[in-house]
């Protein structure tokens, strides 16, 4: 064995030093775990409008020295609305942002009831937006919420809403 190859200092110094390297080895291990987090918000009533409007937030803190995040987020949507002297009622569409990038544009379901001169009805559905988010601040999922067309053969008229029980749900995988 040459001089370079040849471990220095006394048996107990050669065993310590063994054991610092493993344990830095298993301090690596740990720090690249993955943490999983759940979190979920239910925002309040709103009324929709042209422009997309937020109606609930959820913001997932990241732990430290994790810079990458895989987000799975699932928002749900219900409304319900009723348009007087109108043959025509509103298409309310939703989507998911991550950290202020929205996701696609969902149009809720319709369920509609005609009664005289009153169109009413339900919109309803959900959106999901799965996003990469790097960086070191906390990962903020919302749902947005819009009339983004109409439907029917008559003129629009002015939407009464009531209800809106806005949900957005995520799962933050977090790593380094």
């Amino acid at each position: 064995m040459s001089d370079v190859q040849r471990p220095t200092g006394t048996e107990k110094e050669q065993s310590l030093k063994r054991l610092e390297e493993a344990l830095a080895q298993l301090a690596n291990v740990v720090a690249a775990i993955p943490v999983a987090v759940a979190a979920e918000s239910v925002g309040g009533g709103f009324t929709p409008t042209t422009q997309w409007e937020t109606v609930a937030t959820v913001t997932v803190s990241r732990p430290v020295g994790k810079s990458a995040a895989a987000v799975m987020a699932l928002a749900s949507v219900v409304v319900n609305w009723s348009v007087a002297g109108a043959a025509a009622w509103p298409v309310v569409s939703a989507r998911v942002l991550v950290n202020g990038t929205a996701g696609p544009a969902v149009p809720l379901g319709q369920g509609v009831s005609a009664a005289s001169t009153t169109v009413s009805g339900r919109a309803s559905g959900a959106a999901m937006r799965a996003s990469n988010a790097a960086g070191d601040g906390p990962v903020v999922v919302a749902v947005q919420v819009a009339i983004t067309g109409w439907i029917g053969d008559g003129a629009q008229g002015t939407a009464s809403w009531s209800g809106g029980a806005p949900q957005v749900a995520a799962n933050v995988v977090f790593s380094s």
